[in-house]
């Protein structure tokens, strides 16, 4: 039985080009990780990786899969001695074994960007880079650290540093250009993660049609997509079940009218197309083009010039109708507080608030923590027409939030948020609107201290049935509530 504690023994009587292609990836990646069987030290955070490895291995060896080369038998013929191969048995086609929960590949509608800054690594292998170009990698990295975009308790933060370790060391050593190679075992290792996780299809069927919308001319490519689409929900990649059946059903519509000719380019509404563009990351790894105007500062981090900040372009939900005469256009992820005294209509008008978003912008979580699946909460929906597929509630704060575009806390002193959380909950969630319910003091005053003010981007005040917004999007609109 092979295992850690014996392997780099036993490891150089393995007959590498029998095993198959999975544990050959695993082989390489645990020579270059163990410095040739030297250590264990790169490997101990990778404790599921070799549990899965040994026990393939020790499966594959006990079916006499994985042996020591037989020596050649030796026979003497006319007093000199010969080699003689003795023949074996033709050997079985090797069964492949069954998957592991390691092996899987996960559909999940945004890849992780440290997966995703692994995957671009492994696509730099054997590919000649200018020193520019390295720079350029290295500064999108060192920014999706800064930002918390990957952060230091991401279950790949390791590689995450070799990575920068290893572009930071090549560019210091470089000229003007060089040829990036990866360690063999390493370079497998990295595929496997990359590969881990891959884009819904749903999302990426959406993501081509954008690229369509509003243009002429693009009927073959129209055609095309659709069949695609077709030929999907056929081989049940594309399920009733998609939480962005609804989406799909747009985008459907859209290319049959445009196809047909009723329509001239294949178009959707505006409220459509922005729930859609929230799906769409423009992330470049090599930028091509430089600003003219560029008067950075040598030396000086973290300062652009104005005329950069001009430039900038900031999405936002696209927001419309009296959400936006109340609290402006916010920007993507933004953070709200809604404030006001028991029996004002906080409740009700995040609960219509929650329903348009759902209808327009995507999928909303309403965490009804004070008063869960109740009666009232059931009344308000129905009352309110708050019954939608993207709308979904919960009786308290979920850890994992990605999956939805905005969530409401309805009560922060009930979900136990102070203003720490408050904070941690924004930056771990970046693309994540959250819209926090306050109660107010007798005063009209809300609970939590003024931090609370401070750390979002609007403030929403509903009193006596009329809600006056306030913040960086817009100022001084009122809503009724009643």
């Amino acid at each position: 039985m092979i295992s850690k504690s014996n392997y780099f023994i036993e490891a150089k009587k393995i007959d590498y080009k029998s095993l198959p292609e999975a544990l050959k990836e695993g082989f390489d990646t645990i020579k270059f990780g163990s410095k040739d069987y030297k250590t264990w030290e790169y490997l101990e955070d990778d404790k599921e990786f070799l549990a899965v490895y040994f026990r393939k291995l020790n499966k594959h060896l006990e079916k006499g899969k994985v042996s020591k080369p037989k020596p050649k038998s030796k026979a003497k013929v006319a007093g000199k001695t010969t080699s003689k191969t003795t023949k074996s048995a033709p050997k079985k086609t090797a069964k492949k074994p069954k998957p592991t929960k390691n092996d899987r590949i996960d559909l999940v509608e945004r890849v992780p960007e440290e997966i995703r800054f692994i995957k671009r690594y492994t696509l730099l292998n054997e590919k000649v880079k200018t020193k520019h170009q390295v720079l350029l990698f290295i500064n999108a990295l060192q920014k999706a650290i800064t930002e918390k975009r990957i952060r230091k308790t991401s279950a790949y933060a390791k590689e995450i540093v070799q990575i920068q370790d290893k572009l930071v060391k090549l560019y210091n050593e470089m000229g003007e250009e060089a040829k990036i190679e990866i360690g063999s075992g390493t370079l497998a290792r990295y595929k496997r993660i990359a590969d881990s996780e891959k884009i819904m299809p749903s999302i990426t069927y959406i993501k081509r049609f954008i690229s369509l919308h509003g243009k002429t001319g693009v009927k073959d490519k129209a055609k095309r997509l659709l069949d695609q689409m077709l030929k999907a929900v056929k081989a049940k990649k594309l399920k009733e079940s998609d939480p962005y059946k609804v989406r799909l059903e747009s985008v459907y519509r859209a290319l049959r009218e445009y196809i047909e000719g009723i329509t001239k380019t294949p178009t959707i509404t505006q409220a459509e197309l922005n729930g859609l563009m929230g799906l769409v990351e423009n992330n470049s790894l090599f930028a091509k083009k430089k600003s003219s105007d560029d008067n950075s500062l040598n030396g000086v981090s973290g300062v652009i010039s104005s005329v950069q900040l001009s430039n900038m372009e900031f999405e936002t939900i696209g927001l419309t109708g009296k959400y936006k005469d109340l609290i402006g256009d916010p920007s993507v992820g933004f953070s709200c507080m809604v404030y006001g005294k028991p029996k004002s209509g906080k409740s009700t008008l995040c609960i219509d608030f929650a329903n348009h978003l759902a209808q327009h912008h995507g999928k909303v979580l309403y965490a009804a923590i004070e008063e869960g699946y109740g009666y009232t909460m059931k009344e308000k929906l129905e009352r309110l027409g708050a019954v939608h597929p993207n709308l979904f509630v919960s009786e308290n704060l979920p850890d994992k939030l990605s999956e939805f575009q905005f969530v409401f806390v309805d009560s922060v002193s009930k979900g136990k948020v102070d203003n720490e959380k408050l904070n941690e909950l924004i930056q771990a969630h970046p693309k994540t609107a959250f819209i926090f319910i306050f109660h107010s003091t007798k005063e009209g005053d809300f609970r939590g201290g003024q931090e609370n003010a401070h750390d979002v981007d609007c403030i929403i005040e509903v009193k006596d049935g009329v809600a006056r917004g306030n913040g960086r999007f817009g100022v001084g609109g009122e809503v009724e509530v009643f």
